[in-house]
C-alpha cells in the first residue's frame, strides 16, 4: 500500500536539560502542549480540526531540544503549522485552563508512578539523572514536585522555547513544499 501521509517535524531549541532548574515546568509544558490525549495539540490541531492524523510534542532533556510530529495531508501543511504555532501562543499567553493543567499534572504523575511496574523504563529514567549527578531524584520526589508547579511556571519556562527547524516529508520523497507556479 503506498504511502499517503506526509511527517511534519518541528523543531524547537530550549535549552532546557535534565539538569535544569526548569526542567520540570518544561516538562508539564510538553505534557499541556502535547504529551497525552488531553493536550492542546491533539485536542484541537486533530480532534476539532482535523488537521492531522496524529500529533504530539516530545522533549530531548539530553539535547535540549523539543519536538512536534504531526502525520498530515500535505494540503494541509500551512493550516496545520500555523494551529501548531497558534497552540504554543496560547500557552504562552496563559491561556491554559485548570483542567488541562490538572489533566496534564496527572498524566505525568501517572507515568512517574508506573516507573516501578516496567524495570526497563525505571532504569532509562535514572540514567540522565544520575549522569547527571542528580543522585537524590525518585519518581515520587518527582511527582511531588510537578503536582506543585503552577500555570504561571509554566508560561514562563514557554519563552525558552524557540523554532529552529521545520521539516516536511511528503508522500513522493521530496521534503518540503513544492513551489508554487506562477
Amino acid at each position: 500500500m503506498p504511502v499517503t501521509q506526509s511527517h511534519l517535524v518541528m523543531g524547537f531549541r530550549t535549552g532546557i536539560t535534565t539538569s535544569d532548574r526548569d526542567f520540570r515546568a518544561f516538562s508539564l509544558y510538553n505534557s499541556v502542549l502535547g504529551g497525552s490525549l488531553t493536550s492542546k495539540l491533539f485536542m484541537n490541531v486533530r480532534e476539532k480540526l482535523s488537521l492531522c492524523y496524529t500529533v504530539n510534542s516530545m522533549p530531548d532533556a539530553a539535547k535540549g531540544i523539543m519536538r512536534v510530529y504531526a502525520g498530515i495531508d500535505d494540503k494541509k501543511f500551512d493550516a496545520a503549522y500555523d494551529e501548531i504555532m497558534r497552540q504554543m501562543k496560547l500557552i504562552s499567553d496563559a491561556d491554559i485552563t485548570d483542567s488541562e493543567l490538572r489533566e496534564s499534572k496527572n498524566a505525568l504523575i501517572n507515568s512517574l508512578n508506573s516507573l516501578p511496574d516496567n524495570p526497563g523504563a525505571l532504569a532509562s529514567w535514572f540514567l540522565p539523572r544520575i549522569l547527571n549527578g542528580l543522585f537524590d531524584e525518585t519518581p515520587l520526589t518527582v511527582a511531588e514536585e510537578i503536582e506543585a508547579l503552577t500555570k504561571e511556571e509554566v508560561v514562563a519556562v514557554s519563552s525558552r522555547v524557540k523554532l529552529d527547524t521545520v521539516y516536511l516529508m511528503k508522500p513522493d520523497g521530496t521534503v518540503k513544499p513544492e513551489e508554487e507556479e506562477e
